[in-house]
């Protein structure tokens, strides 16, 4: 008798334990891990990411902390460690961030195709 309620206490403890466990997303993984990797790309993929990759470096080319971004992006560091890197707050370094979307974007969107 002792030993089926100590089963059955037991069975409750783990079925809570399995209820209640609280499972941890680490956003910064999500945000920066793509899911691409090189050796998924066709060779017409890769000159296409390439061709991409140039045109944000040209529009970045004249200011020196957003090449430093940049390279820290490549690099894959996260959002602190870049921060970090830069001598920045958090919340400064989202404010480069969004200088460094808006340079890119204004410089693709003044470019006139050569035809």
């Amino acid at each position: 008798m002792n030993s089926r309620i100590s089963e059955e206490v037991e069975k409750v403890k783990r079925e809570k334990s399995v209820a209640l466990e609280v499972k941890y997303d680490d956003i910064e993984n999500e945000l920066y891990n793509v899911g691409i990797s090189a050796y998924d790309l066709s060779r017409e993929e890769a000159k296409k990411w390439e061709r991409q990759i140039q045109k944000v470096e040209a529009a970045i080319a004249e200011d020196d902390v957003l090449k430093f971004f940049w390279d820290c992006i490549k690099e894959g560091h996260k959002r602190v460690e870049v921060a970090d890197l830069m001598d920045l707050k958090p919340r400064q370094l989202d404010k480069v961030r969004e200088r460094f979307i808006r340079t890119v974007r204004n410089h693709q969107a003044n470019k006139t195709p050569t035809p």
